[in-house]
């Protein structure tokens, strides 16, 4: 439900109390196939140097009992 109490700020202008900010990061899974220097492990990311509030992992899974889980069952290569 929508609040009604806090009326959208029409005029631009806005609490600064309220603002939130999210700094994403995304890391593919298939990172850690590149060849060359591109390779990037899940630990290789510095998710506090880079101020990270979320971090995306594409691609992943839902198994079939609702976990998440690697992509293509690939989990065992990507560590």
């Amino acid at each position: 439900p929508v609040d009604q109490q806090t009326p959208s700020p029409v005029d631009g202008s806005c609490d600064e109390g309220l603002k939130m900010a999210v700094n994403v990061g995304y890391y593919q899974s298939w990172a850690v196939w590149r060849n060359g220097c591109g390779v990037v492990q899940p630990e290789d990311i510095d998710v506090e140097g880079m101020g990270y509030t979320h971090l995306l992992y594409s691609f992943a899974a839902i198994s079939s009992s609702y976990t998440l889980e690697a992509y293509n069952q690939a989990y065992e290569e990507e560590y």
